[in-house]
This record gives structure tokens, C-alpha cells and sequence, in this order.
């Protein structure tokens, strides 16, 4: 049965139409954060701040969910944080004129991730909002030997919004990679099977709380998973891009 569109007055028709590019702006400004490494403001910034929905919170890939605001933190935020000191020790090693220092974090990287082609549907009811983006970028990490590791990569990006007392908050994301490339090489040289636990960012996506396969990229989008979203009046856990809205979820 086709959803009915409530019939909006002119005022909250135009609240809708700030509501998303609000929420745009949103996403549009994560992209500024995760290029510098701002993992932590991130989430202080644009993550859900009350209880329940900081207890509901996921943060998604092909591989499973962290489920929880302090899961997420520890994954996004520490444990990150603990790579590139690793990162950066081992840099120092070999190169001891760079100081092992705060500032030096992340040197000779960079990640650039920008987010296209929003399509986002805001919940008739207002409470809630739900978006789909594509994702076309690049990750480069340098190695103590002065070459670096440059990768492509492709990725569907999907968002659940839900609106708190400070307004539009990320609630559920989803990063489903499509496919990853190291610059200069030939993506048709790539094993079509790779081996299990070889790909470079599920090694980095670590062990989730919620461990599946959501997204299976050996068939690109075969699986249509994360979906675009759908008009739809309220939010249910069945069509939101938390672990219970995957079709293959069990509990």
C-alpha cells in the first residue's frame, strides 16, 4: 500500500525543506572533520546526546556494528587514536629528526572521503530522518620507509537522523564499501575471492559488536545493501540502518 503524504501547511513544509539541508550541512562538515582526524569532535559534535539514543547508536560497515555511544568511542576515537601512535612511532624510528610528538599524528596521511548524491527522505512525523549517500575517495598512510600506501575507494554511506532538544543528531551510520584499489596498480589484477581477512579495512574495522557480513562486495550491489531510503511516517527498527534493519539479522 502507498504511503500517504500528510497534507503540510506552508510553514512546515518550509520547516522540512531547513530540516534536510540541515542535515546536509551536517554530513558535509563530517567529511571536514574525518580529513583532519577529528574522530572525537566528530562525536561530541554530531552524534546523539540523550540515554537512549546514545545506547541505541551504531556505527556500521561491511563487516558489522559497534552498538552504543562508549563501543563507538573506543573503536572510532582510541583505538584510532592508538594506531596512529603506532603509526608515528614507528615513523620516528626511522626517521629521528621528526619528533614523536601530539602534532606530528597522522603525518605524511591522508583521507579524503567526500560525500555525494544525498538522498535524504525526513520522516513525516518529523522525528526522524534517513539519508544515502555515495562516496568517492582516497586513502594515502605513509611508511617508515618513505613510500606510502595510496588506496581509491568506493563506498556507499547511509545515515539514520533522529532530532534531539540541539536538533538533528547521528543516530545509525553505515559505511558499506563497494570497492578499494592501490593507486597505480590494476584493479582487474585483484583476486576475485581475496582471502579471508586480507582486506585492509576490515583489518582496521577490528571486532564488532555485532559481527556479520552486511555487505557483500565480491557482487557490488547484488545485495542492495544499505537500501535507499523510502518515504515512511515513523521510525521502526526494521527499515533503519542499525543491525536490526538488516534483512539478515537474527538478534
Amino acid at each position: 500500500m502507498k504511503l500517504k503524504k500528510p497534507n503540510f501547511t506552508e510553514d512546515e513544509a518550509m520547516q522540512r525543506i531547513w530540516d534536510v539541508e540541515e542535515i546536509k550541512k551536517i554530513m558535509n562538515r563530517r567529511m571536514h572533520y574525518v580529513s583532519n582526524d577529528e574522530h572525537r569532535r566528530e562525536l561530541d559534535d554530531f552524534w546523539v546526546t540523550e540515554p537512549n539514543n546514545r545506547r541505541t547508536a551504531s556505527f556500521g560497515s561491511n563487516w558489522g556494528w559497534y552498538v552504543g555511544m562508549e563501543s563507538i568511542e573506543k573503536y572510532y576515537v582510541l583505538d584510532y587514536e592508538r594506531r596512529r601512535h603506532e603509526h608515528l612511532r614507528a615513523i620516528c624510528e626511522s626517521h629521528p629528526e621528526i619528533e614523536n610528538s601530539p602534532i606530528n599524528l597522522g603525518i605524511g596521511c591522508m583521507h579524503i572521503h567526500p560525500p555525494t548524491t544525498p538522498y535524504i527522505h525526513l520522516a513525516y512525523d518529523g522525528k526522524t530522518a534517513r539519508g544515502l549517500w555515495y562516496v568517492i575517495g582516497q586513502d594515502t598512510i605513509s611508511r617508515p620507509d618513505g613510500t606510502a600506501e595510496a588506496r581509491w575507494v568506493s563506498q556507499k554511506m547511509a545515515v539514520d537522523f533522529v532530532r534531539e532538544k540541539c536538533g538533528w543528531r547521528i543516530w545509525h551510520l553505515v559505511i558499506a564499501y563497494d570497492l578499494s584499489s592501490e593507486a597505480g596498480e590494476d584493479y582487474s589484477r585483484q583476486p576475485v575471492y581475496p582471502a579471508p581477512g586480507s582486506d585492509p579495512y576490515e583489518q582496521a574495522f577490528g571486532k564488532p559488536d555485532v559481527a556479520m557480513l552486511t555487505h557483500n562486495n565480491i557482487f557490488n550491489w547484488w545485495d542492495d545493501y544499505p537500501p535507499m531510503p523510502k518515504p515512511y511516517f515513523t521510525y521502526t527498527d526494521d527499515i533503519g540502518y542499525a543491525p536490526e534493519g538488516h534483512p539478515n539479522y537474527e538478534g
